[in-house]
């Protein structure tokens, strides 16, 4: 499956910065600040600067689950990106599922 964004808006990947204490499941994403890495960007956000591959931070987003819950995406406008995440490896991040956070290959 493949989304494509319009008019401003992103897709990505939720990521979570990996803790010191374990993760308290069943959701591994509550109560905690999400980072979310760039999949596929609008026209209108790649004009102000986004791209496949940035980690960013939001206000709000909106979670999507597609396949029965097992494909799992969150999209945002480009005005509700707060702030750019800068020297944190993928390596210091897992999915919503405690999974390692994979890099995203170089086309969508």
């Amino acid at each position: 499956m493949r989304l494509e964004p319009v008019a401003g808006w992103v897709i990505a990947h939720a990521a979570i910065i990996k803790m010191q204490s374990a993760i308290v499941l069943p959701n591994a994403a509550k109560g905690i600040t999400r980072c979310y890495l760039l999949e596929s960007v609008s026209a209108e956000a790649e004009a102000a600067g986004y791209k496949r591959g940035d980690m960013v931070v939001c206000k709000a987003v909106y979670d999507m689950f597609f396949k029965g819950g097992t494909f799992h995406r969150v999209t945002f406008s480009m005005e509700e990106i707060i702030c750019r995440v800068h020297g944190a490896p993928l390596s210091e991040f897992t999915d919503v599922n405690g999974k390692d956070l994979q890099p995203l290959e170089s086309a969508a």
